[in-house]
C-alpha cells in the first residue's frame, strides 16, 4: 500500500510539473493573471457551492423513511459531481453568449443544450450504476444463501 501511494503521488507531481512548463512555455504571461482568477473561482465555487450542496445532499438522503446503503449514496454523490463539473466547464461559456455576436466563430456551438446532454446522460449513467449495485448486491445474497444451504443439506 505504501509503495502505491508513493507512486500515486509521484505521479501526481510529474503530471502538476508536467502541466507548469507547458503553462509557462505555451501561455502568455499577460494571461496569467485571468487563470489565476480561474483557478481561485473554481475553489470558490467548490468550497461554497458543490461541497455543502453534495453534504447536504448526503443527509437528506441519509434522514430519508428508509436506510440507504453507503453505496448508492456514494454513486449518486459522484453523479452530482461529474454534472457540477459539467457546469462549472459549461456556463462560462454559455454568460460569454451574450456576446457571441461580437465572436460567431468563438462559440460556435448551443452550450446550454450540451449542458441538458450532459446532466440527462449523467443522470442515466448514474441510475445505471445504482441499478448494478442492486443486482451485484442480490445476486451475492442469493449465492451466499445457496451455499448456506448446501451446508444445511450435508
Amino acid at each position: 500500500m505504501r509503495r502505491a501511494r508513493i507512486a500515486l503521488i509521484a505521479g501526481g507531481v510529474l503530471i502538476l510539473l508536467l502541466a507548469g512548463w507547458i503553462l509557462l512555455t505555451t501561455v502568455k504571461p499577460t494571461r496569467y493573471i485571468g487563470i489565476v482568477e480561474w483557478f481561485a473561482a473554481a475553489i470558490i465555487v467548490h468550497d461554497a457551492i458543490i461541497a455543502p450542496f453534495l453534504f447536504s445532499v448526503g443527509v437528506a438522503m441519509r434522514k430519508a423513511g428508509r436506510r440507504i446503503p453507503l453505496a448508492v449514496l456514494a454513486i449518486i454523490q459522484a453523479g452530482l459531481v461529474v454534472g457540477a463539473m459539467f457546469t462549472i466547464v459549461l456556463v462560462p461559456e454559455i454568460l460569454a453568449q451574450r456576446n457571441a455576436h461580437l465572436f460567431e466563430t468563438l462559440l460556435p456551438f448551443d452550450y446550454v443544450r450540451n449542458l441538458g446532454v450532459l446532466w440527462m446522460g449523467t443522470l442515466v449513467a448514474t441510475a445505471l450504476g445504482v441499478v448494478a449495485y442492486f443486482v451485484w448486491r442480490a445476486v451475492r445474497q442469493r449465492t451466499s444463501t445457496s451455499f448456506q444451504s448446501l451446508g444445511e443439506e450435508a
